[in-house]
Order: structure tokens, then C-alpha cells, then sequence
């Protein structure tokens, strides 16, 4: 870690304390929803890896079940505020990067939330995250959902991204979604759409649909 980039306490408490409160504010329900998609697969001992952790929203039901939680973000300021929650093992590195930089097998579980609506094709990385799953594992993650004859971009404005300039989402169809994951080895379990609130005056709105995969042994695979 470079001279710029050591950790201040209360700079990460600062971070974490306001993205939480935005994700408060905006009635963010993604982790729950992960969490309660995916409860009966997960144990007290096991490990799970948050793909772009945040703050470690996502993370914190499967940390109070007693799992092992590691993180992997791009940015350090996000990977300082989850430091200041108590979160250990810690990744700085792209999600567009890749190979990620963990062996092969290394994860009980892989959650991701918040994430893929900034990424257009997710072949790839349902394809790593296959990788890193061990046999059985559970890979539950969030899309911004769309209907077939949806545009796959969605430009969001300025009033609803905190800066002056519009961002694009992609939002991904629940057709896109199941190719994907055959394609990487991954059977979907099961899905549930909810609503995204844009801003804490509940204006804005954005579909989203949250899904729950398993990384099955190969003669599990061929009886689907």
C-alpha cells in the first residue's frame, strides 16, 4: 500500500457510515434478499467471497451466520471501511480483470450485489466465479432485470447519481442470465425480482431481479 493510500480509521468509519446510510435511506433490501435466497446452503465455518464488497453490506448476514468472509473491491476506500467493520481478508483487484487472484476451489460461496448492473457481458465472470467455487457452492447475485425487448442500456440521470453527469446501467434478461450460467457450468436454483428505489424519496425505480446458482458435480450437470 502506497504512502496515499494508508488506512485512516476515521476516514473509513466516515465511508462506511454514509454509504450505509444511503443504502438505508433508499430501503436497499439486496442483502437480505441474497441472504435469505441462499440460507439453507450456507453453514457456521464456511467461506464466502464478495465480489465488489463495498462497504460489506452484502456480506454481513453471511458473517452474523458465522461464515468466513473475504472481499475483493477496485477501490481501496471501499476495501478501508469494511477494515473498520472488522472485515479480514481482503482483496484489492478489478472485477474486469481477470484471472481474480485466488486457486481454483478456494470458496464455499461467492455473493455479488450491486455490481453487475455496471457490467454489459457476464459471461466471463460467471465463468471465474465458477472456478472459484468449490463443488456444491452457491453463487447468489443481483441484475438490474429487463424484459426481452428491453434495451440493455439504461441511462440513469444526474439527480439519481450524486454528480452531475448520467451513468449507464445494463440490465440483463432472465434468458441472458440462464445462458450465461449453463455456459459456465452453473445451475440456476431459483430467482426473485424486487424494486430498486433510485433515491430516498422513493421517485425513481429500476426493476431488479436477484438469483441463486450452484456449481454442481459433472454428473449432477448431465442430468439437467
Amino acid at each position: 500500500m502506497s504512502a496515499e493510500e494508508k488506512y485512516d480509521p476515521v476516514k473509513a468509519q466516515a465511508t462506511a457510515e454514509t454509504y450505509d446510510a444511503e443504502a438505508e435511506a433508499t430501503s436497499w433490501l439486496g442483502p437480505q434478499i441474497a441472504f435469505d435466497l441462499v440460507c439453507e446452503y450456507v453453514e457456521p465455518g464456511q467461506s464466502v467471497l464478495d465480489l465488489g464488497i463495498g462497504t460489506g453490506l452484502a456480506s454481513m448476514p453471511f458473517r452474523k451466520t458465522g461464515l468466513h468472509v473475504h472481499g475483493m473491491d477496485t477501490s481501496q476506500e471501499m476495501l478501508d471501511a469494511c477494515r473498520w467493520k472488522g472485515f479480514e481478508y481482503l482483496t484489492r483487484h478489478d472485477l474486469t480483470s481477470r484471472p481474480y487472484p485466488y486457486t481454483s476451489g478456494s470458496f464455499d460461496h461467492v455473493v455479488c450485489l450491486g455490481v453487475l448492473p455496471f457490467i454489459r457481458d457476464l459471461s466471463r465472470l460467471f465463468a471465474e466465479t465458477q472456478r472459484l467455487l468449490k463443488t456444491g457452492g452457491v453463487f447468489v447475485f443481483m441484475t438490474a432485470d429487463r424484459m426481452d425487448d428491453e434495451e440493455i442500456e439504461l441511462e440513469v440521470s444526474p439527480e439519481y447519481t450524486d454528480s452531475n453527469e448520467s451513468v449507464t446501467l445494463y440490465r440483463h434478461s432472465a434468458d441472458q442470465i440462464s445462458r450465461w450460467l449453463e455456459e459456465a457450468g452453473l445451475a440456476l436454483l431459483r430467482s426473485v425480482p424486487f424494486v430498486i428505489y433510485m433515491d430516498s424519496a422513493k421517485r425513481g425505480t429500476m426493476p431488479g431481479k436477484c438469483y441463486a446458482a450452484r456449481k454442481a458435480a459433472v454428473s449432477d450437470r448431465e442430468r439437467l
